[in-house]
């Protein structure tokens, strides 16, 4: 493996010089198209690359058929990122995955963002995220043991006719698909409606593949997750509605059948 000095060019980039990393275990410059680095480590707890950066790229893999970083790991993390300001781990592909994950056990593909105002995951494309395994929604803690301040939550039918579905198209800002056409709702309006399904957040204004500094502005943004309930509740109220009137219904037809009794009398 090659080692550079001062800011000279090298395969990995750590910190602010270029090195070759001292740790016990192997490292492979590659000469095929399978992976531009490899390194492996084979003490547990330890990493096999780490990479910091002050203002751009901790660590930075490109390879032309295959993968750019790849990290392996039997018992912690593989691949870590960590940001105090940008992406924790960016991935970008043309034709394939930009990140991709497995586990046997465990997370394959884990995002945690500690600021309440910012996503632990975000995904920008034609799909905001695509599974082949069984289930519709995103699993989420949900064991009594677990929460507090529990109370009823009651809105239902009355916030349900009240919301106006669109259809409509992105501009492109905030790296939006402007080529296909959306279903949904706008959340100036469902601020209005249900002020807990929308929240501030603070988005990069960019185009997607516009080079540059991010354009970060606050955005308004949408989460449906509350309307699984508001329609649970505007389904038991029409269904107490149906079985009222069904009661009214069988009473008036057994005053019927009690007049047509003393008619025929």
């Amino acid at each position: 493996m090659h080692q550079s000095q001062g800011d000279r060019a090298t395969g990995l980039h750590t910190c602010r010089h270029s090195f070759a990393l001292p740790f016990a275990g192997t490292t492979d410059l590659a000469s095929d198209n399978s992976a531009a680095f490899s390194v492996t480590q084979t003490h547990i707890l330890r990493k096999a690359i780490y990479g910091q950066s002050d203002g751009d790229v901790g660590i930075h893999g490109q390879s032309a058929n295959y993968v750019g970083v790849k990290g392996q790991s039997v018992s912690f993390i593989g691949v870590q990122g960590y940001s105090v300001g940008g992406n924790g781990v960016n991935g970008r592909s043309s034709s394939s995955a930009g990140v991709y994950g497995i586990s046997g056990s465990s997370v394959g593909v884990m995002g945690e963002n500690t600021n309440g105002g910012a996503y632990a995951v975000q995904a920008i494309g034609g799909l905001g995220a695509y599974k082949n395994v069984g289930g519709n929604t995103w699993a989420t803690p949900s064991d009594e043991r677990l929460k507090k301040d529990i109370r009823p939550f009651t809105d239902g039918l009355d916030v349900i006719l009240k919301i106006e579905p669109k259809r409509y198209y992105y501009n492109g800002l905030a790296k939006t698909n402007p080529h296909q056409e959306e279903f949904g709702i706008i959340a100036q309006d469902m601020q209005k409606i249900a002020p807990y399904t929308v929240s501030k957040h603070m988005l990069d204004m960019n185009k997607s593949g516009e080079e540059g500094a991010p354009k970060i502005e606050e955005m308004l943004v949408y989460n449906s997750g509350a309307l699984t309930y508001v329609t649970i509740n505007a389904i038991k109220e029409q269904q107490a509605m149906i079985e009222r009137q069904n009661a009214k219904i069988k009473a008036l037809e057994q005053a019927l059948n009690e007049i047509k009794s003393l008619m025929k009398n």
